[in-house]
């Protein structure tokens, strides 16, 4: 039997499906934009597919596919419509737990191209029956750059050309899923590689995901992704967070010792300065703690009962003290600073990044530092 995504999602007194991350629903289906974003149900029977869209100016997306908890499968989903086969000639009796996550970043920027990744999901093909799913313990919202994009986490030392192959947001492997899956609660994660709380890391403004936030997916702006509800001011009040995680500071900090960016449509120069001594520019420093004042702000304005950890520090502690002065100034008891472990050598994945070791023990730390946060309300 065929049954529709937008059928099942509809009711909710007997929930049959379970979507984490900051999707869309359109009249065809759901679709996911952001790495981590899943889609989870509990079904009977011997046979399952999915019934899947990617847009042609889409890269293709990479998926994971758990059941009861296992990986069953990664893969490539090709562009166009299609029907991914989860499963066939399974005990028909036995309910199985199953959970399809988004395995991919919302955006892919490297030097040699560009591209979003998407794909929405239109139907569930099963001669099972559906079984409701628990509520999750608690909401989280986890906001980053490519460290929380999964960037190299996949891939192994030595490999340094960026794919969509080398990211993922494993349970097992991902930091912000395994406190997911250690805390039992539903988590959104929204993320771009390269980007900072106030510029990138190639010195460009632009790239600052304060400015996004608001949307459902604001780093996708092709016509696709538009049409699909990626531009959509975000509803805040339909999903409201117990905690938010912020892993931001990575970049600005990066942007200190990367060359120069000119505006190709103004040609102004955008550069974070060093001083002679090697040290960074105390105006520039000003300008991170500034950015990210104001988007503590913004982050309180639209979650106003959320715990909210700010942490840093995975691959280096230049602008720590900044961050910190940023939390201080800020002045809200429910708003804490966290610092992370550094990646020590032997703990990288590939393109230089922090790989299983190194995301191991971010999760350790920010699950002792949730604990001794305390009062957290769930639900």
């Amino acid at each position: 039997m065929i049954y529709k995504i937008n059928e099942l999602l509809n009711t909710p007194s007997d929930r049959k499906i379970f979507l984490s991350g900051r999707t869309a629903q359109t009249a065809e289906g759901i679709t996911f934009f952001w790495t981590g974003s899943s889609l989870e149900f509990a079904v009977s029977g011997s046979e399952l597919s999915v019934e899947v869209d990617v847009p042609a100016s889409s890269l293709c997306p990479w998926i994971c596919i758990y059941l009861n908890g296992h990986l069953l499968q990664r893969c490539l989903l090709r562009r166009g419509s299609q029907t991914l086969v989860v499963y066939d000639h399974l005990n028909y009796h036995e309910t199985k737990h199953i959970r399809i996550i988004k395995d991919s970043p919302a955006l892919l920027q490297n030097a040699d191209f560009e591209g979003e990744s998407l794909y929405t999901v239109n139907a569930i093909r099963t001669d099972g029956v559906f079984s409701p799913l628990p509520e999750k313990a608690m909401k989280i919202e986890l906001i980053g750059d490519s460290i929380t994009s999964g960037e190299g986490l996949f891939g192994y030392p030595g490999l340094i050309t960026e794919d969509l192959w080398f990211f993922t947001a494993q349970p097992d492997l991902h930091y912000g899923m395994q406190i997911a899956e250690r805390l039992n609660a539903d988590l959104r994660i929204v993320t771009q590689a390269g980007w900072g709380v106030y510029i990138g890391y190639i010195n460009d403004p632009g790239y600052n995901i304060p400015s996004i936030y608001g949307q459902v997916c604001g780093v996708m702006n092709s016509p696709a992704a538009r049409s699909l509800g990626a531009q959509a001011p975000y509803d805040f009040c339909a999903w409201q967070p117990d905690l938010i995680i912020v892993n931001l500071g990575t970049n600005d900090a990066a942007a200190f010792s990367n060359p120069e960016h000119v505006d190709p449509a103004t040609g102004k120069i955008f550069k974070m300065r060093t001083l002679a001594d090697g040290t960074f520019n105390g105006e520039d420093l000003y300008s991170i703690r500034s950015a990210a004042i104001s988007f503590l702000k913004v982050l309180r304005s639209n979650n106003p009962k959320a715990r909210i950890i700010w942490c840093y520090g995975m691959m280096g502690h230049e602008i720590e003290s900044t961050l910190m002065e940023a939390v201080h100034i800020f002045g809200d008891p429910n708003v804490s600073y966290v610092s992370l472990p550094n990646t020590l050598e032997g703990e990288f994945g590939s393109v230089d990044h922090p790989g299983i070791p190194s995301h191991k023990k971010t999760a350790d730390t920010l699950v002792t530092a949730i604990s001794e946060v305390g009062g957290i309300s769930h639900g």
